[in-house]
């Protein structure tokens, strides 16, 4: 993938990716941009829930350190979008529902996607198109065939995209590599990792504010034809209620039963490498609660 040349090492993303990335992965189009503000880096964030809201807290906490600004917001929830542009200190034009308003604005260097994940590959093709430098979460794509056509249009753009690897690239486990790779702790027979969702507070079992819908005004009003995506060729076939917009468990329906697979990759980059097992067995239970079996766990 691209990575602009000469540049000085920034810390623009390392609060994000949990590991120590730099701003040197920006185009260098984005760069000449942000060198008239003394090298400031532009960010624009797409999607505001969690995990979109905890990034734009850790981007304004940062930003004198890192001198960078998030100066656009994006969600079609209205509530988590006036949220958002609390958190960031900024005025009503700082936020949009419409995520294309961040893309065409040319202010903008970089973009996060934080969106459910049936929109990432979308946004983040839209995104380098747009020269934005791109850090999507993950999960990249829901298919093989999407990441092909993101990783394809990395190649026919220039551009430079970055995935949130839910901890992958922190170096405990590639220090695991190394210890199981040079035998310190014998022969790996068996590699176990766990993330659980299903606790009282956890993301299963979250509330659905009572206000929320499509013909609410004001607060509680969710665009729910764009989150479900279907004119917009991302989601699954069915056309669900307003209600899945917040518990896990319906989201998947959306998402074509597809998961992110929060537990098993971690384990499996210690066990096995960054390449995976060229044999053996992988197994992840999950998802839509079904066991699933696969060569290796690349």
């Amino acid at each position: 993938m691209a990575r602009a040349q000469g540049l000085p090492r920034r810390d623009f993303l390392s609060y994000t990716l949990g590991v120590g990335a730099a701003a040197s992965w920006l185009p260098a189009s984005s760069w000449a941009r942000a060198a008239g503000a003394n090298e400031r880096v532009t960010i624009g964030s797409i999607g505001c829930g969690g995990m979109g809201t905890s990034h734009l807290h850790n981007y304004t906490e940062r930003a004198a350190a890192d001198n960078c600004q998030v100066s656009r917001v994006c969600d079609v929830y209205r509530r988590r979008l006036n949220n958002a542009i609390g958190v960031i200190g900024g005025t009503e034009s700082s936020g949009t529902m419409e995520y294309r308003e961040v893309l065409d604005d040319k202010s903008v260097d970089a973009i996060v996607i934080a969106t459910p994940d049936h929109w990432h590959t979308k946004i983040a093709i839209e995104g380098l198109e747009a020269g934005k430098a791109v850090f999507v979460e993950k999960p990249l794509a829901l298919t093989v065939e999407q990441a092909i056509e993101c990783r394809n249009a990395v190649r026919r753009t220039g551009g430079v995209l970055a995935v949130g690897p839910q901890r992958t690239s922190d170096d405990l486990f590639h220090k695991a590599r190394e210890a199981i790779a040079s035998n310190r702790i014998g022969k790996v027979t068996w590699s176990q990792g766990a993330y659980c969702r299903n606790s009282r507070e956890g993301q299963f079992n979250w509330t659905i504010d009572a206000d929320a819908s499509p013909t609410a005004q004001g607060d509680g009003h969710v665009w729910w034809d764009r989150w479900l995506g279907h004119e917009w060729g991302v989601g699954g076939e069915d056309r669900l209620e307003p209600g899945p917009f917040f518990p896990v468990p319906e989201v998947l329906r959306v998402q074509r039963g597809r998961g992110d697979g929060p537990a098993v990759s971690p384990a499996c980059t210690a066990a096995f490498g960054d390449r995976g097992a060229e044999r053996g067995v992988s197994v992840a239970r999950g998802g839509v609660g079904r066991a699933v079996r696969g060569e290796g766990c690349a």
